[in-house]
């Protein structure tokens, strides 16, 4: 007011127009005409999408002139639906200086902000914002490590001092009581990263997934081998009578059972009285159904199927052992079965033996494998001896001995067959070719009754598929065979090209020559007429000459290559 030369009043002056009292004059209060004509002109430009002051002069000042005149005034005002009249005022009042022309200073007094406080500002909010994010998807993690470090395992926690009732669920007046317990203040910020659902309420689910996930492995592997808790209890965890189970004892146990997660965070889990010991109590939370009348500890003896008892009932079952074995217990030919893979076959079989108990009884060890001789004493020592005939003393073209299965069978017996169009697997060879091979082969054995333990089909002939319960190992999976009235071809990748030695790959075919074909694979051709390329088999080998290699000469001449025993072990 003193710099155009107003002195007097000035006190009186400020508080008449400062009619809301803040101790500041706006524009509205100063000229309230003015200012309805800047609040129309800014409303219009940010419903354009003008909201800084650079975006508004970058449309009054097109050619870069640094001034704006009336007429591109005007023009932009159109753009924006303003009327003429409020255009021309807006124009005078803007034009401080009164030379006809706006300059970017001068639209300062609308009020819009700058670019860079406007990306500063959201810059801000967008860093806010992360901060915000991060804090809560974090919030979910440091209480269940606060509940780990309170009570070992989250699920604990929940059973102890979460879910009270036992109902499996909370609400959050029941979730916030029970936190405020604990000692967990952030009540508010955790609900809602946990109830994701929007149900109003949450399960261990949501709160411990690879708890539940424990739990859900745990009852899973306990129902293949008992049906009610009881039997779990009795059978399995208490054997002793104590009416308890340690830590170690749980352990043991359900890893024997096959329990493919950590069976000692289990064990803190369902220890809710963190006393070492579990009771049966506690292992209701798995959820197996209790007996309808408990049964006592000699009932439960006393209802045991013994292995005598399981060979007369498969006996029963299959007419005999053997075919109890190949289509009951072993039908997909694994020669070894682990306690799953037999708990499995009583389901199937429908058994009603105890599975556990009968595996005890058949392999005496919780940790062991049952195999064909365990079930099958008689046939399953009759097949060990003439597997190990095969592997170390059948006398054949090639030498002494078969590595693989298929080896034996294409070398001995499928060479023999009368039919040569099909398949190998397909090829079947009867009693009497099989026995008169055999004898060939130097076994000196029962032939008679080693076919018809191996006949398990009754049709008086057998195929590579009866064989296999031998035990002898099979190719490998990604090679292909493929029997034909000329001949046999074996294809190898260059992985098990190069594991193998030349004179493995003789062994496999019988007098193979090794042939090199595109992409680096390389195949045996033998037992056959198969024609090949001269200039093919002269092509050098993709595969790198190398120490080692498969194309080089052994130093020593053996019948199995170091390689091939490796396998062997393997499998």
């Amino acid at each position: 007011c003193r710099d155009i030369g107003w002195r007097t009043g000035l006190k009186t002056l400020f508080n008449t127009l400062d009619a809301d009292g803040e101790n500041s004059i706006s524009l509205d209060e100063l000229d309230p005409e003015a200012g309805q004509m800047v609040r129309v002109f800014v409303s219009a430009a940010s419903e354009n999408g003008l909201l800084t002051v650079e975006s508004v002069w970058a449309k009054l000042d097109p050619d870069g002139s640094g001034t704006c005149s009336l007429q591109e005034f005007r023009a932009l005002c159109a753009t924006l639906s303003v009327d003429t009249v409020t255009a021309k005022a807006l124009f005078r009042f803007l034009d401080g200086s009164g030379d006809g022309s706006v300059t970017a200073d001068e639209l300062e007094i609308l009020g819009l902000k700058h670019e860079a406080a406007v990306d500063e500002q959201a810059a801000m909010v967008a860093a806010r914002q992360r901060q915000s994010r991060a804090r809560l998807a974090d919030i979910v993690e440091r209480f269940r490590a606060f509940l780990s470090r309170r009570f070992t395992t989250v699920t604990k926690a929940w059973r102890r001092v979460l879910d009270t009732d036992g109902n499996g669920r909370l609400t959050f007046v029941e979730f916030a009581m029970a936190c405020r317990e604990i000692g967990w203040t952030e009540v508010k910020s955790l609900w809602p990263q946990l109830d994701t659902d929007r149900t109003g309420v949450i399960c261990l689910r949501e709160l411990d997934p690879e708890g539940v996930e424990d739990i859900n492995a745990l009852k899973a592997t306990l129902q293949l081998f008992f049906d009610t808790l009881d039997e779990v209890w009795h059978g399995a965890l208490d054997r002793d009578g104590s009416s308890r189970c340690t830590k170690e004892e749980f352990v043991k146990t359900v890893r024997a059972l096959g329990f493919p997660r950590d069976a000692r965070r289990v064990f803190e889990s369902l220890d809710v009285s963190s006393e070492g010991v579990l009771s049966m109590d506690e292992l209701s939370f798995l959820g197996l159904p209790r007996a309808a009348k408990a049964p006592t500890r000699s009932e439960l003896m006393k209802a045991r199927m013994d292995k005598g008892s399981f060979r007369d009932w498969l006996a029963t079952k299959y007419k005999n052992l053997m075919k109890a074995w190949s289509f009951g217990v072993d039908p997909e030919h694994k020669v070894h079965l682990s306690s799953q893979d037999f708990a499995r076959a009583l389901r199937r079989m429908k058994c009603p033996a105890n599975p556990w108990h009968l595996w005890i009884d058949l392999v005496g060890s919780p940790n062991g494998q049952l195999v064909l001789k365990m079930v099958a004493p008689i046939e399953g020592a009759l097949f060990e001896k003439f597997k190990q005939f095969l592997r170390e003393d059948a006398v054949h073209v090639n030498g002494v001995g078969f590595l693989f299965l298929e080896e034996a069978w294409i070398q001995a017996y499928a060479r023999n067959c009368d039919d040569q169009s099909g398949a190998i697997q397909m090829a079947r060879i009867g009693v009497d070719t099989f026995c008169r091979v055999t004898r060939e082969l130097g076994y000196e054995g029962d032939c008679d009754l080693l076919f018809a333990c191996l006949d398990t089909r009754d049709r008086r002939d057998i195929s590579m598929e009866e064989m296999r319960v031998l035990g002898l190992p099979m190719w490998p999976k990604h090679k292909r065979l493929l029997m034909t009235g000329q001949g046999i071809r074996v294809s190898l990748n260059p992985n098990e090209a190069r594991r193998l030695s030349m004179m493995d790959l003789k062994s496999l075919g019988g007098g193979l020559k090794k042939k090199t074909l595109k992409r680096g694979v390389t195949s045996a051709v033998g037992m056959g007429t198969l024609a090949e390329d001269d200039e093919e088999q002269d092509r050098p080998s993709p595969l790198p000459a190398r120490r080692g290699s498969m194309f080089r000469k052994p130093k020593v001449k053996a019948r199995r290559s170091s390689t091939v025993h490796a396998i062997e072990e393997e499998r």
